[in-house]
């Protein structure tokens, strides 16, 4: 699993399976640049765009940390 951490706290999170190309449908960009200048306080430095997703309930601003989570290391519930 992948989680994304923007800096106000929100969290999107994504199977490993539906980013591989060959198994999912779902597109992830970071993105750093728009329009060839780097993304405005507010939104930067980074943001996670899923253009997939029918609502943009995934995309973030402000993206700080990509974690991967091991769940065959997880704790069990």
């Amino acid at each position: 699993m992948i989680v994304a951490s923007a800096g106000d706290g929100f969290q999107a999170v994504f199977s490993t399976a539906e980013l591989a190309e060959a198994l999912g449908k779902t597109r992830a960009f970071v993105a750093f640049r728009q329009d060839g200048q780097p993304l405005p306080g507010e939104t930067g430095p980074f943001r996670l765009v899923v253009p997939t997703d029918g609502e943009p309930s995934r995309s973030l601003h402000g993206l700080r940390v990509l974690r991967i989570v091991d769940l065959r290391q997880a704790p069990p519930p």
